[in-house]
């Protein structure tokens, strides 16, 4: 709706992130991506409440200020630069191991 106002050429830089998230808006993902998280889509699922990962008290930040500060992350960095940023880090570490305990409890129950 944005780019269409104001133009797309405008936002040619963010272009890869606008098509993720719009994937991600519709959950029109495919199952690679959902077992192999990576890129765009895995900052997508540290960044949905929907996932509760927000809730952790045991980051560094709060899910609020990492939230605020991920904007001007968007703005300056590569994905593989804010997915390097030790705050993202910890959070992706957190979301790995959490997905371990799911397929380990998803594997028992099938």
């Amino acid at each position: 709706m944005i780019c269409t106002y104001y133009g797309a050429e405008k936002f040619e830089r963010f272009k890869e992130l606008l098509e993720y998230a719009d994937k991600l808006d519709s959950a029109q993902l495919g199952e690679e991506e959902i077992l192999n998280t990576t890129g765009w889509v895995l900052l997508g699922f540290l960044c949905d409440p929907r996932t509760g990962l927000g809730y952790s008290k045991t980051y560094t930040i709060s899910n609020l200020a990492y939230c605020r500060y991920l904007v001007d992350m968007i703005g300056d960095m590569s994905i593989n630069e804010i997915l390097a940023h030790p705050d993202t880090k910890e959070r992706t570490d957190f979301y790995f191991e959490c997905t371990e305990k799911a397929k380990k409890f998803y594997n028992t129950c099938t």
